[in-house]
């Protein structure tokens, strides 16, 4: 299946937690407002749309259209963020980064049943054109199991994001 997402960018943008204000504040004052950010990746613009607000621009580049034109629908009022078509095949080579920063955000999240679905519907696995005519017995058969794990229908868990910025060497 070329189109790994297929269908899945309403459920990764509605369903998909964000990776907190702490994370994403650390990537605006790191490269600053006149920095220019590659979000590589950047599906329906989880971190490109928020960090857009504290740089100059962000390059938010994926393989999956439909995961860009959600991100162009979100992102409407910003100005500073080109959506590009492409993937890391895409890019020239890159200079090797010698300069690696690593750190880690938690945040605790509350799902209820629907999200939890949707959740699971914003994977490449069981995106909703992998399931094509199967998506909804699945939807149906994964409500019927997590109510039975589950009655009360709400599940907490704690999302961990791992800021990593790259930077090439001086000189």
């Amino acid at each position: 299946m070329a189109d790994l997402f297929g269908g899945a960018a309403p459920y990764y943008a509605k369903y998909r937690p964000g990776h907190g204000d702490s994370a994403i504040e650390r990537l605006a004052k790191t490269f600053g407002a006149d920095g220019t950010v590659l979000d590589l990746g950047c599906g329906p613009g989880t971190v490109a749309i928020p960090l857009a607000r504290g740089v100059r621009e962000v390059l938010a580049v994926d393989p999956d259209e439909e995961m860009l034109e959600t991100g162009r629908r979100l992102a409407a009022r910003a100005r500073n963020i080109r959506w590009l078509r492409g993937d890391s095949t895409t890019l020239r080579e890159l200079p090797a980064f010698g300069d690696v920063d690593a750190t880690t955000y938690e945040h605790r999240l509350t799902y209820d049943l629907d999200a939890v679905i949707g959740l699971q519907l914003s994977y490449s696995y069981s995106a909703p054109a992998r399931l094509g005519d199967r998506l909804e017995p699945f939807k149906e058969a994964a409500r019927k199991a997590l109510l039975a794990l589950n009655p009360a229908g709400r599940w907490e868990y704690t999302e961990v994001t791992e800021v990593l910025i790259a930077r090439r060497p001086n000189g």
